[in-house]
């Protein structure tokens, strides 16, 4: 005997601020199902910045690969 699988579905939403990424999963009703964020200099110390920046002088950048690293980390944790 097969069994029918009921597949609900779910939304994902992205929230992208200078300090981190934050998604969340709702349902239908708009019900938060998950919601994970990820805080740049915490979670991906690696790229060595202060409130997900390097500043030089009056320059301020961000590495764009650490925001690739953020979508990476927030997708497995996802999972």
């Amino acid at each position: 005997m097969r069994r029918s699988v009921v597949r609900k579905a779910l939304f994902l939403g992205f929230d992208s601020s200078t300090q981190g990424l934050k998604a969340s999963a709702v349902n239908e009703s708009l019900q938060v199902v998950y919601s994970c964020a990820i805080n740049y200099d915490a979670d991906l110390p690696s790229f060595g910045t202060s409130g997900g920046a390097h500043v030089s002088g009056s320059t301020v950048t961000a590495p764009s690969l650490m925001f690739a690293s953020a979508l990476d980390t927030v997708l497995e944790k996802m999972e």
